[in-house]
């Protein structure tokens, strides 16, 4: 319930997310609080469970990231420290014989690299440069693809295309809606978020 996209660049990444939130019969506008989110010197983008999102933005506090070994960074160090909030929360879903488990997918940046967590606290980086994550991923993903994202060279040109495609993905899926939110981080870790006008 809800559209995430973002683009790896060499220099930078980009995420962006529509503003609505759905349960309940209803939907209502979740800009206030948005589903990307400044925690310390990452960027936290979430799609699924309000709970999950709560929890990464405002409860986590995440390990102070280093400069090399990234991925095993956020294997090893990340993961366990977001779990444990989960745990400690009641959020956690673990049964007997069951990988421990949770209802978000999250797109995470760190020094301008990006990282998809899939609900079973699996981390990925993909070669093709785009990411995505909700109801509406399928759509923004496909959008961006056709509008050429991966080969998007400015961070103008970038933006507009995941603006875009989030905007397809707010036409076309019931469970997206609203204002489209962007967020970019170098990898300097100079970081924006924004809430782009319709």
């Amino acid at each position: 319930m809800t559209t995430l996209i973002a683009l790896q660049h060499d220099d930078w990444c980009l995420i962006a997310a529509d503003s609505q939130t759905t349960g309940y019969g209803i939907s209502s506008d979740c800009s206030p609080m948005g589903k990307i989110a400044m925690n310390h010197d990452y960027l936290v983008a979430g799609a699924g469970f309000v709970r999950g999102m709560n929890l990464i933005q405002h409860s986590f506090i995440p390990p102070a990231p280093p400069r090399t070994n990234l991925d095993k960074f956020m294997v090893n160090k990340f993961i366990p420290r977001l779990r444990k909030v989960f745990v400690d929360s009641g959020y956690d879903i673990k049964s007997d014989g069951d990988p421990a488990s949770q209802d978000n997918e999250f797109i995470v940046a760190i020094n301008g690299v990006l990282y998809f967590i899939d609900e079973v606290y699996g981390v990925e980086r993909t070669k093709n440069k785009l990411y995505s994550a909700g109801t509406g991923s399928q759509l923004a993903l496909g959008a961006a693809s056709a509008l050429g994202a991966e080969k998007a060279e400015t961070y103008e040109d970038a933006i507009d295309i995941l603006h875009r495609a989030v905007k397809v993905a707010i036409e076309f899926d019931v469970n997206s809606g609203g204002k489209v939110q962007m967020a970019m981080q170098t990898t300097n870790n100079e970081t924006f978020v924004e809430l782009l006008d319709n």
